[in-house]
């Protein structure tokens, strides 16, 4: 028996196949809407999909009132309204928990920003989205606990606070500075617990990307950009080029990036050098992207 059990054990164990999920806006930091556990939905099966449950989500006529992408994660389907944040089994789309917003007073309505999971978060952006400065009015991220709805902590921010991405355990939030033309920062919370881990200011989040715990921040004045740390701010190479970043490769080793007018380039995340480049057409001239 001891000798069988020791072969047995010697075995080779099969991993357990990943559960896909998708769980922040274009699947997960990267913002390149690819998931890389997926293996049942194909060009060959997706014809096949049938509607196996619908729900109607509460609205609100006007122009703040945007619902986030569903999001998927831990066997909760997360979604949001005007009111607050939903989890729904995915197989039923029966109503685990609601959480509602705890603010509901005149003039300081939130509004949904972005929404993120992380392990046992769910991790919630609001904004009041109103450009007129006002006392009382401002941000929050909110970590709500994805099994029973409860909030396990809550920040408050500047009300322009409104772009968010989760990487490495920290939920970094950007800031654009708003109407009044205030500073421009990028923001550092760690998931676990809320607790403030850095911040930079003169360089802002433009959208939700992150590249192998790298993120690229653009300058407030859209002269130059900076790589840093997604864990703590600490910077990694600058750059004299006003890049975006609108992706990252699924395995992290390069942003795609944009410049205003200039077409996109491929870079190094962990150099910031250049890649390969599709330049704008020019009017009637196609477009290419060098070898």
């Amino acid at each position: 028996m001891k000798i069988l059990l020791a072969a047995l054990l010697a075995l080779p164990v099969a991993a357990p196949t990943p559960t896909p999920s998708w769980a922040q806006q274009g699947h997960g930091p990267g913002h390149n809407f690819y998931n890389p556990d997926e293996s049942v939905i194909n060009a060959a099966t997706v014809g096949r999909l049938k509607q196996r449950w619908s729900l109607t989500t509460p609205a609100r006529p006007d122009t703040c009132t945007l619902q986030s992408p569903p999001l998927a994660a831990g066997g909760r389907l997360v979604i949001t309204d005007p009111d607050g944040v939903t989890a729904l089994t995915p197989a039923t789309g029966k109503r685990l928990w609601h959480w509602t917003f705890p603010v509901r007073s005149p003039g300081r309505q939130e509004h949904f920003g972005q929404l993120g999971l992380a392990g046992d978060r769910a991790i919630a952006l609001t904004n009041p989205c109103d450009p007129t400065p006002a006392t009382g009015k401002a941000a929050y991220l909110t970590a709500l606990d994805t099994s029973t709805g409860a909030q396990r902590w809550r920040v408050t921010m500047n009300p322009f606070t409104n772009i968010l991405v989760i990487d490495k355990g920290v939920a970094v939030v950007g800031n654009w500075g708003g109407f009044g033309n205030g500073p421009q920062t990028t923001t550092g919370y760690r998931v676990s617990d809320g607790a403030k881990l850095w911040q930079i200011t003169g360089y802002r989040l433009d959208r939700p990307v992150a590249a192998g715990g790298r993120l690229l921040l653009r300058s407030a004045d859209d002269k130059t950009a900076r790589a840093v740390s997604s864990a703590t701010g600490k910077p990694l190479w600058n750059t004299a080029k006003p890049w975006s970043p609108l992706a990252a490769a699924p395995d992290g080793s390069r942003f795609l990036v944009s410049t205003d007018g200039d077409g996109v380039t491929s870079v190094d995340a962990a150099t910031g050098k250049g890649r390969r480049r599709s330049r704008s057409p020019s009017p009637g001239r196609p477009g290419r992207a060098p070898g």
